[in-house]
């Protein structure tokens, strides 16, 4: 537990899937803080990104500091079964 800024989630792929659960668990790219620092930012450039099964990519802050930003650049994008 920090007081600075929370780091960025990068991602430069040609295909990239993000996808799965289990009981008390789902699969997740997240930049998130808890702080008045600002949470980090996500990028993805790909392809493909396809995001299945309940899967996720989220920022947020739940504190008062800013909640980054998520970024996609991709040629396709698949959201299945309840992703987000």
């Amino acid at each position: 537990t920090g007081t600075g800024q929370a780091g960025s989630i990068n991602f430069k792929v040609n295909d990239v899937t993000i996808q799965g659960q289990s009981p008390g668990f789902t699969s997740q790219v997240i930049a998130a803080s808890s702080t008045s620092a600002s949470s980090g930012s996500i990028t993805i450039q790909s392809q493909r990104l396809a995001i299945a099964d309940q899967a996720q990519v989220s920022v947020s802050n739940s504190a008062t500091g800013k909640a980054g930003t998520i970024q996609i650049s991709t040629d396709q994008l698949q959201l299945t079964n309840g992703a987000r």
